[in-house]
């Protein structure tokens, strides 16, 4: 009873419309008190289940796919980001369209999937250093084209990657040089036309792997 009691009032502060997860009431009960309290407000319309472990409130508008994956993946601590797959399709650099109903996004900790109506959700396991590149343009750019690999890799595919670039996007990529494959960064160390900051470059990069794979 205390534990409904507590669930009920966690639900009702909530202040935004958004899906929240099961796994942030385990803290008022037990897993099998909990359970059946969420089943009980499923039951009486309260609230709705729109994933496995993931509901809303039933005055809630139906949440994007990119909101659902966010709370998943928030209720496991998992980082999540696109995928190099997703990436490449953004920025034209791939024509081998996936599944229409998939959504692929790479993420800390294990892989898994999950579906949200007529969507499946994938989370693709992916290291720290792809995770860490972040989902601006210049994140998206070097995991699509460490997606693509070398073999199918260009200097006008690495072009073609930065055209939408700004000032910005092209000091933050040029910071991330580090965090490449040694045949990715070398199409930017390569390009940069003063010899000097090629050389800052060159050894950034170099002592970057050498204390990562050092300690």
């Amino acid at each position: 009873m205390y534990t409904a009691v507590l669930i009920r009032r966690h639900i009702n502060q909530l202040k935004n419309d958004k899906p929240f997860s099961i796994r942030d009431f385990l803290n008022y009960g037990s897993r099998n008190a909990v359970d059946q309290v969420f089943y009980r407000l499923v039951k009486s319309g309260q609230i709705i289940r729109i994933a496995r472990g993931i509901f809303i409130k039933d005055t809630s508008p139906m949440p994007s796919v990119l909101e659902v994956a966010l709370t998943k993946a928030a209720a496991f601590c998992k980082s999540l980001v696109t995928h190099g797959s997703q990436a490449a399709q953004q920025l034209r650099l791939s024509t081998n369209i996936g599944p229409q109903r998939e959504a692929i996004y790479a993420c800390s900790g294990s892989s898994s999937s999950f579906r949200f109506g007529n969507i499946r959700i994938r989370f693709i396991a992916a290291s720290p250093r792809k995770i860490c590149l972040g989902d601006e343009l210049s994140g998206l750019a070097i995991r699509a084209l460490w997606y693509l690999r070398k073999p199918n890799c260009s200097s006008q595919l690495v072009c073609d990657a930065l055209a939408q670039f700004n000032r910005h996007d092209r000091q933050a990529l040029r910071q991330k040089i580090k965090i490449m494959p040694s045949w990715l960064a070398s199409y930017f160390i390569d390009s940069e036309p003063d010899s000097a900051q090629k050389q800052r470059l060159k050894n950034n990069f170099q002592s970057y792997f050498y204390w990562h794979w050092r300690l």
